[in-house]
């Protein structure tokens, strides 16, 4: 089984290099991500523009297609080596953001950003594939979420006290040194990457849906997309019920959710280290099934009658299960597809799963009017446990690695 040790796969020279990387740039953007939102608020007073900062990050994703086909194209160690230094030089211009009128540069670099977090989601499973025993690519796969999910609880406090003392620019270079840190890591794996195998020429429409017709073909990896579809929508849902469960169930003030949301996180770092000894014993469709049926679990004590433990312990078990779904169905996507398809199939994939929570969004915020939030958990809870019946069903055709019926 493809789970391995959390930490194993750092036996290897190359890979330690680029967590000792990875690890630096990720504590960079967890700060700055925060900080950039703060800053425009800071300077225009305007929440409207504060969210655009998030919107600007995300947008490059809407393309995605496109820079996982560069990620199919071109060595992939080598494209990362780019575009983090590219990420470093774009936070340059930050460094003269001092009034309104300037906030433009902000939403500007921000987009840069988006790109290159496209790139990089694209080519960095794509390399890792190559470069991780594949008995060790769940350990990997689980380490890496990990990280980025413990400083997803540190960064952004960390950032904003560091922009309470000496504002943006100084945070904006702190998190251009974490990219050269990063590339600066690249540079020195010594490990060569398998060559891609030159692909026919057809049609750019053709190229750009390779990924998803790989997913449409291999049934095992379509039942992990589609079902996390399913959960995600349903997480999607849920996010504008945050309050209504903090103040009609709990009786407490709004910022009452900054503690839920630490209670997810803290669920989702020990999820991320359990992840290798689960896919160990029940492969990559295991792992994802039961991290959803174990999100229906936490949606289910969060529709009980209200009682803080419950819902602390609701949100920490929605944290616990959920990165199962992504640790798992990348590891898939490593294990099993070509590598000429690994930067588009990965894409493909993401996009599928999180389309549907992006578009489910608005629609919880017109239904918390509506429906109580204890109808909605519960009937999140049902159909987070269909959907992981559904996955599980994949567990003997991906274990194998067969393309399944």
């Amino acid at each position: 089984m493809p789970g391995g040790s959390a930490w194993a796969a750092l036996r290897v020279r190359d890979i330690r290099l680029y967590m000792i990387g990875l690890t630096l740039s990720l504590f960079g953007d967890s700060m700055f991500l925060v900080v950039a939102g703060i800053w425009v608020k800071d300077l225009t007073g305007s929440d409207a523009a504060a969210g655009m900062v998030n919107f600007c990050i995300w947008a490059p994703s809407l393309i995605g297609p496109v820079f996982a086909l560069v990620a199919d194209r071109v060595p992939r160690r080598r494209l990362l080596l780019v575009t983090n230094l590219g990420a470093a030089v774009a936070l340059l211009p930050l460094l003269a953001v001092d009034r309104p009128g300037l906030v433009w540069i902000v939403f500007a670099v921000m987009t840069a950003y988006g790109v290159g977090y496209a790139l990089i989601g694209a080519a960095e499973p794509a390399l890792m594939s190559t470069l991780v025993p594949e008995e060790h690519l769940g350990g990997y796969n689980s380490a890496r979420l990990t990280l980025s999910e413990g400083f997803k609880l540190l960064g952004p406090a960390a950032g904003a006290a560091l922009f309470a003392v000496w504002g943006g620019p100084a945070v904006a270079a702190i998190d251009a040194v974490t990219f050269l840190a990063a590339a600066g890591a690249l540079s020195l794996m010594a490990s060569r990457e398998p060559a891609l195998t030159p692909a026919a020429r057809t049609s750019w429409a053709r190229e750009l849906r390779a990924g998803i017709d790989r997913i449409a073909g291999f049934v095992p990896l379509r039942r992990l997309v589609v079902g996390s579809a399913v959960v995600f929508g349903f997480g999607g849902l849920l996010t504008s019920y945050a309050y209504a469960v903090v103040e009609q169930g709990l009786g407490r003030s709004p910022e009452f959710v900054g503690v839920v949301v630490t209670a997810q996180g803290l669920g989702s770092v020990l999820g991320g280290l359990v992840a290798p000894w689960l896919m160990r014993r029940r492969g990559e469709a295991g792992l994802v099934g039961i991290g959803m049926v174990v999100a229906a679990l936490g949606c289910v004590l969060t529709a009980l009658p209200p009682s803080t433990w419950l819902v602390l312990l609701g949100a920490g078990l929605r944290g616990f299960g959920l990165p199962w779904l992504l640790i798992g169905t990348t590891t898939l996507i490593q294990r099993t597809t070509p590598n000429e398809l690994q930067g588009r199939t990965g894409s493909a994939a993401f996009t599928a799963a999180f389309i549907p929570s992006t578009l489910a969004i608005p629609v919880g915020a017109a239904l918390v009017e509506l429906v109580h939030y204890r109808v909605l958990f519960a009937v999140a809870a049902a159909g987070m446990a269909a959907a992981g019946w559904y996955a599980l069903r994949s567990r003997h055709d991906s274990a194998t690695g067969r393309p399944g019926r």
